[in-house]
């Protein structure tokens, strides 16, 4: 596999929160969870954003180290590898709570802007 620099997964990161907010905008939770094709491209979305989070060097991880990159990668080897047992709840408080403010600090943190 060819390698990317660690900026190319940063921007990988913040297309797909993008996404996950364009996708739930406006929604409820029950909207949400009876959306399968919504649930669906959430939960990948969640899958790039936690392989993209591994990919990110040693030295930035530690220069910022609020960014919960072993969240982000726990949450997708649990979609991908308890994909039976995915909590449409848990997903929703990510999507809404948890998610703006890790992409306002992936911004700010990294520098990154109106990256689409």
């Amino acid at each position: 596999m060819a390698s990317r620099r660690y900026d190319f997964y940063l921007k990988d990161m913040l297309v797909s929160r993008n996404r996950i907010e364009g996708y739930v905008h406006d929604m409820s939770f029950d909207q949400f969870e009876k959306n399968y094709l919504i649930v669906d491209a959430v939960v990948r979305n969640f899958e790039i954003t936690g392989e993209a989070s591994k990919n990110i060097p040693k030295e930035i991880k530690a220069k910022y180290p609020q960014m919960p990159r072993e969240q982000m990668y726990g949450l997708k080897n649990i979609v991908i590898h308890e994909y039976f047992g995915v909590d449409h709840h848990r997903l929703w408080t990510i999507d809404t709570s948890d998610l703006p403010a890790n992409k306002k600090d992936l911004r700010e943190r990294l520098k990154i802007k109106d990256i689409i």
